[in-house]
């Protein structure tokens, strides 16, 4: 009996409740603490689901259309090295490429550069997550050896990757191009490093 009261009374109350809180105004219930709870619990979902698919676009192997991005050379200013190709075998095949890439004849300020793997069977472009890092030792190297002033700083970059979901290195081959966008290019352009990804590297 005392059981059933009370569950009488809290029902009661909440009815209660209730109807306060539909007579109040948006702005009223909006600052009401469970209303702020909830909004804020939405939000840390949606900003959750959108870095998780930041994160997947940014650590994903996408393919690239070749035909519509313009491909360079040295003859156009670009100067490159390909310092280390790596890979390990475990589980999967894991590889590891670094270098450095510049557009000579002004400071590296805004630059976007991804490694790029062109399957020499199959003729596809797969473009790798990179990471860019500053390299003062090349920026040395070049200042002296082009007798320039220019800030080179901003050339590393480094792909490293351990899904190979998309790589078949036990019957394929890869060519290791560069796909990079300088300060103020309007297009990001394609170069050849003529380095090669292999099983055996």
């Amino acid at each position: 009996m005392m059981l059933k009261s009370i569950l009488l009374l809290y029902m009661k109350r909440r009815r209660s409740e209730e109807r306060s809180f539909n007579k109040m105004t948006f702005t009223e219930k909006v600052q009401q603490p469970r209303m702020i709870l909830r909004i804020f619990l939405v939000l840390l979902l949606l900003a959750t689901v959108i870095f998780s698919v930041f994160v997947w676009n940014e650590t994903r192997i996408r393919t690239l259309d070749a035909d519509i991005v313009k491909t360079v050379t040295e003859d156009d200013g670009f100067l490159w090295k390909v310092n280390k190709i790596k890979t390990e075998r475990g589980r999967r095949l894991h590889f590891d490429i670094s270098g450095w890439c510049v557009k000579t004849g002004e400071d590296q300020k805004a630059v976007e550069m991804h490694v790029v793997l062109k399957n020499e069977r199959t003729g596809e472009y797969l473009i790798v997550p990179t990471n860019l890092s500053p390299n003062e030792d090349v920026a040395k190297m070049l200042k002296k050896k082009l007798k320039q002033k220019y800030d080179y700083t901003y050339c590393g970059f480094e792909a490293v990757y351990h899904k190979t979901g998309k790589l078949n290195f036990d019957e394929d081959t890869f060519d290791i191009c560069l796909l990079v966008r300088f300060n103020d290019m309007e297009d990001s352009v394609l170069i050849n490093t003529g380095e090669v990804l292999h099983a055996d590297n």
